[in-house]
């Protein structure tokens, strides 16, 4: 199988995403178990989503969530894919 993009999903109610998750830099490796050049993030990353409210929005709270599908890879093997909800 071939290594997974991670992707973000985030949402709340009245909210839009501006654009795609911004991610750091990853560092780019040559992964042995893909035979492939592959972005690597270590440690704890920080991924951001731009929201924007419409002009009629009120102050107040919203509740976001956001859902995470990645997979997690060692130097020998890979976890299957799967979706994590966040927050």
């Amino acid at each position: 199988f071939a290594p997974t993009p991670t992707e973000i999903i985030v949402s709340a109610k009245g909210l839009t995403p501006v654009g795609k998750p911004v991610e750091p830099k990853p560092k780019i490796v040559d992964d042995a178990n893909f035979g492939a050049k592959v972005g690597m993030h270590e440690g704890n990353p920080t991924f951001t989503q731009t929201l924007t409210a419409p002009k009629t929005a009120k102050p107040g709270k919203v509740a976001v969530s956001a859902s995470v599908f990645f997979m997690v890879c060692t130097e020998t093997a890979c976890t299957p894919p799967k979706m994590v909800k966040v927050m």
